[in-house]
């Protein structure tokens, strides 16, 4: 069911947000064939904001460079929530600075002496069970597993 991004629930935004969790993203090559890599990413919800700190020569860039959405797919066992949205690529220096803190927050790895950009996700809607978490069978109250 899709959804958008300001309906996710607490217990959402805390599934995208476990430290160190790596998911994937899917963007489309320029040809039609899907590209899907295994990512570390951080979500802004106040900005529905996924950011993906990478390489400036990737395909992943060069896919959203020549104008592909992305989805993030993060999956843990039974629950499992994609963001969709826009993406765009940045060099701005307050933004890399923005993205690089957050990812070693996240991450505990700091990119020092790396070229490196930022893919930002605009999420503007969700995909997942309804609201993120009412799949027949799952207690919401019990949470997901913890890494």
């Amino acid at each position: 069911m899709a959804f958008h991004p300001d309906e996710l629930s607490d217990d959402a935004v805390t599934f995208l947000t476990v430290p160190r969790v790596i998911s994937s993203l899917a963007t489309t090559r320029a040809d039609g064939r899907p590209h899907i890599a295994a990512v570390g990413y951080t979500f802004d919800r106040a900005r529905n904001l996924v950011q993906i700190v990478t390489k400036p020569g990737s395909q992943k860039v060069r896919n959203v460079l020549a104008g592909s959405a992305a989805v993030l797919n993060q999956i843990d066992g039974m629950l499992w929530l994609q963001l969709v949205g826009p993406a765009t690529v940045s060099d701005d220096p307050a933004v890399l600075h923005d993205a690089y803190e957050r990812f070693a927050a996240r991450y505990g790895r700091v990119h020092e002496g790396e070229e490196l950009t930022v893919v930002q996700l605009a999420v503007q809607r969700c995909i997942g069970p309804i609201n993120g978490w009412g799949r027949v069978g799952f207690d919401p109250g019990a949470g997901h597993p913890q890494h």
